[in-house]
């Protein structure tokens, strides 16, 4: 009788756990944090957010503090699993990714004002193409990369917010197009296409801006308490159990799948999913993140919304691509520059030390050594591309990584056809 109590209350939390689990843990978990939090002058604080610059890097924690941001977290992420629901869009590993990346980035730059243009701009396209918009619910998911483009002129008041928020239409539009057409630049081996492809839009938007006399400023405004610190490091910490725990609900962990997934070089389109179905998916996506955590821990350096965010999206990406041995090179890589550079330890730079990972199908693809060599060449491109796009692009490293990926995967295609 107890094994068979047992066996229905394992069947009942899998079932809770199957199509919810990203709901159940997110929500429940930011539910228990807003609890906690203070919330003294809110609605100034929220107001105050929204209207911010949101340019890379603006965390909202140093903005409006950390009640306000984390009701931005819960209100993007209800409107968008809302638009997700709507829209019957099935669950996958692209679509965990853009679920946690929307998550990671309402930390820092995305709210749930600055979204929505953008979101309207993919709706268009697809009406204008005929298509259903659940086939590009994860591309307008991404695209939203670039809602600082809704508060460029916020300087110019209202009119500025229009003419920003009509510019944000305008890119949600074009976006689809031309992201279909850039991945055949770095063929699946960059895992942030939209990264790459919003970059070039706003490379020649800032140029546009620029020339017409409007200055757009990289913005570095983050946290650096340490009380705030520690409630983050919770965050991340806890997340990344639930995420292992729940997995390990789903199913018994197997070492022997586990390393075939992380044999895989995770090039676009390798979904985990899909693959190897969810328990193991949940698993890499809590070991990732546990390890991008204890990395930030041990720089020094107090976390605030952005290495938070980022830390968030890249475990979302770790149902889509990422595992421990495709990262690690990449990471290395970038350290090594560091000590060789003499580099001081800055918040930005735990920016690049995470979404380097974005090259992980190098790595998987090449090797270790090649791994290493593209993490040192994404550190010393990356420390330039975001004053080449003002700061409008959320994906600054999603950017510098698309000619990385471009350029590395042409040679070694190239040497691999030779060879042949």
């Amino acid at each position: 009788m107890l094994y068979l109590f047992y066996m229905q209350e394992g069947d009942f939390i899998r079932k809770l756990i199957k199509g919810y689990y990203i709901e159940t843990i997110l929500f429940s978990y930011m539910i228990l944090v807003l609890v906690l939090a203070p919330f003294s002058n809110l609605p100034q604080e929220l107001m105050q957010l929204v209207i911010s610059r949101d340019a890379l890097v603006t965390d909202y924690i140093a903005v409006s503090g950390l009640s306000a941001t984390l009701i931005n977290v819960v209100l993007v992420m209800v409107f968008t699993l809302f638009i997700k629901r709507i829209n019957h869009v099935e669950l996958n590993g692209f679509v965990i990714a853009g679920l946690l990346t929307t998550m990671g980035f309402a930390f820092f730059g995305k709210n749930i004002y600055n979204i929505l243009p953008i979101y309207l701009g993919v709706f268009l396209y697809a009406r204008s193409v005929k298509r259903p918009f659940k086939q590009f619910f994860v591309i307008a998911m991404f695209a939203t990369g670039l809602a600082p483009l809704v508060t460029v002129g916020i300087n110019f008041g209202i009119l500025g917010l229009i003419i920003g928020s009509v510019i944000a239409v305008g890119y949600g539009f074009i976006i689809p197009a031309i992201a279909s057409h850039v991945i055949r630049f770095h063929n699946g081996y960059l895992l942030y296409n939209i990264g790459f492809s919003g970059g070039i839009v706003a490379l020649i938007l800032t140029a546009v801006l620029r020339v017409t006399g409007l200055d757009l400023e990289v913005v570095v405004n983050v946290n650096e308490a340490w009380d705030i610190h520690y409630i983050l490091f919770a965050i991340l910490i806890g997340m990344s159990l639930l995420f292992i725990s729940f997995g390990l609900l789903r199913e018994r962990f197997n070492w022997s799948r586990y390393k075939k997934l992380m044999s895989m070089s995770g090039r676009a389109v390798t979904d985990y999913y899909r693959i190897f179905g969810e328990g193991l998916m949940l698993v890499n996506m809590g070991i990732v993140g546990l390890m991008l955590t204890l990395l930030v821990a041990f720089s020094g350096i107090p976390l605030n919304g952005a290495t938070v965010g980022s830390i968030i999206s890249v475990m979302g990406f770790s149902a889509f691509g990422k595992n421990p041995k495709n990262i690690i090179p990449l990471i290395l890589g970038c350290i090594l520059m560091i000590i060789v550079s003499g580099t001081v330890i800055t918040p930005s730079v735990l920016l690049v030390l995470i979404f380097v990972t974005g090259l992980a199908p190098i790595a998987g693809e090449f090797g270790f050594v090649i791994g290493i060599i593209a993490g040192i060449l994404h550190f010393s491109l990356v420390q330039y591309t975001a004053e080449w796009q003002g700061g409008a692009n959320l994906y600054n490293n999603g950017f510098a990584g698309g000619f990385i990926a471009g350029v590395i995967s042409s040679i070694m295609d190239s040497i691999a056809k030779r060879s042949m």
